[in-house]
């Protein structure tokens, strides 16, 4: 789960000069200019995922002797964000990077 965490970084560091100004990073919003964000906003995507790695890491300690069922839990939802956040930075990247 970390690994993905350093992937995205190191991937955002090797592409960020040779991105656009602008990339779509808020696929929720209309179609157009509203999806468009800076290109130094792609750090977002990493900091998200490394604070959703922190939170079920703690959950998981605190829960690692009452619930196994939930720690296994937490553990398999951190990996499920770490692999579809890698995955949305890959997407991003390989449609505006050349």
């Amino acid at each position: 789960m970390i690994i993905f965490f350093l992937v995205s970084v190191i991937l955002i560091f090797m592409k960020i000069n040779s991105l656009p100004p602008q990339v779509p990073l808020f696929y929720s919003q209309p179609w157009g200019l509203e999806q468009l964000a800076s290109k130094d906003n792609l750090f977002l995507i990493p900091v998200t995922l490394g604070g959703i790695l922190l939170i079920n890491l703690i959950l998981s300690l605190i829960f690692w002797n009452k619930s196994q069922f939930l720690t296994k839990v937490l553990i398999g939802l951190a990996l499920i964000c770490s692999f579809l956040t890698i995955l949305t930075l890959i997407q991003i990247l390989l449609l505006v990077g050349n």
